[in-house]
């Protein structure tokens, strides 16, 4: 947004108004808002494939709270294949935060009864979030 008008920038709503579309608008409301399932009481992402979930489950000796952190789990510099410049720390930290909120809020929302955390974190310039439930507490079978 720096770049624009003759270097000066402009502010996000304008910015907004001239990059965006309806499309992404909705491509973004997965991102920020994103969908949850309860399968074999694990929250999971609406979009995982079930075989995905028994070979997780396989490779992780049935802990159900590794399988959904790593079936719910999304690196952020993995997003915009496209972006060929590399975005800084300050920008990734703002996004996973975002996000971080956001999917908290849903999660809550939609599984009132659950215990979940949403961890967002970055090791090795990997900017990583992810959700799962916390396994100490008792969860009613939802399914």
């Amino acid at each position: 947004m720096s770049q624009w008008n003759n270097g000066k920038g402009i502010d996000i709503e304008s910015w907004l108004m001239c990059m965006g579309n309806f499309e992404l608008a909705v491509a973004f409301g997965w991102l920020f808002w994103p969908q949850f399932k309860i399968h074999d009481d694990c929250i999971l992402a609406v979009d995982i494939d079930l075989s995905t979930y028994q070979l997780f489950l396989k490779e992780a000796n049935g802990n159900k709270q590794f399988v959904e952190s790593r079936a719910n789990h999304l690196c952020l510099v993995d997003l915009f294949h496209q972006d060929v410049a590399k975005p800084s720390d300050a920008l990734l930290f703002h996004l996973g935060e975002l996000l971080q909120d956001a999917w908290g809020c849903k999660l809550i929302r939609d599984f009132p009864d659950r215990k979940i955390t949403v961890p967002f974190t970055e090791s090795g310039g990997d900017f990583m979030i992810t959700a799962y439930q916390e396994r100490g507490v008792q969860n009613q079978d939802s399914e």
